[in-house]
């Protein structure tokens, strides 16, 4: 899930206290999704409820998705992805909340702090995803792994495989620790031979 729009207003006076899209002006400068967008929010806060989230699907673009939720005295708004779940939007609704109520004075100036922590979040979730795509994968590698040692097939290919890879890995970094001591003993070389050459123009020069 990505957070690809955020939005604070003020329950008392609607005014926007702070917003920020991840997709630039992408977002901010789409009248027409943001015209959508303050209508559903408009229909949603007189039913809304304390801590209750709506969502809904925007009109002008079916890919994307709002949600909309009441939290102290603010109303808390986001545009993500089809993709999204409910979980980690009201994750990212209570960690947003715990960071307003942090602050003491709400204003344009806000943005940044917005930014960052939305850009935070988005990260956090990506690499929470990331760990779990890889979790999965060495569950898989574990289960095939599993499956031939149970089976007893080409337990020797495997180990034989396994052990011509470190060796010519053990080879391959002899090589690279080679070449790096011949570049060094080249590089020794050419200052030596600076040196002479301005030790014989000294003496050239300078004992006549």
């Amino acid at each position: 899930m990505v957070v690809l729009y955020s939005q604070i207003r003020n329950l008392n006076n609607k005014v926007i206290t702070a917003n920020y899209s991840h997709q630039g002006l992408n977002i901010q400068d789409d009248s027409s999704l943001l015209n959508d967008l303050a209508k559903n929010v408009s229909n949603c806060n007189r039913i809304i409820n304390q801590d209750q989230i709506i969502s809904g699907q925007l009109s002008v673009k079916e890919t994307l998705k709002f949600y909309v939720t009441l939290k102290g005295s603010y109303i808390l708004v986001v545009i993500v992805d089809r993709k999204s779940n409910d979980d980690t939007v009201n994750k990212y609704f209570k960690n947003l909340h715990q960071k307003i109520k942090s602050l003491d004075v709400l204003n344009y100036s806000f943005d940044n702090e917005l930014k960052t922590f939305t850009n935070n979040f988005n990260s956090n979730e990506s690499n929470i995803k990331s760990n779990l795509a890889l979790e999965g994968v060495h569950s898989t590698v574990v289960d095939s792994l599993n499956a031939l040692i149970n089976r007893g097939d080409k337990i020797n290919e495997i180990t034989t495989q396994a052990q011509n890879l470190n060796f010519h890995t053990m080879e391959m970094s002899k090589k690279v620790q080679n070449i790096r001591k011949k570049e060094q003993m080249e590089k020794y070389k050419m200052y030596v031979l600076l040196l002479i050459v301005l030790f014989v123009l000294y003496l050239i020069f300078f004992r006549k």
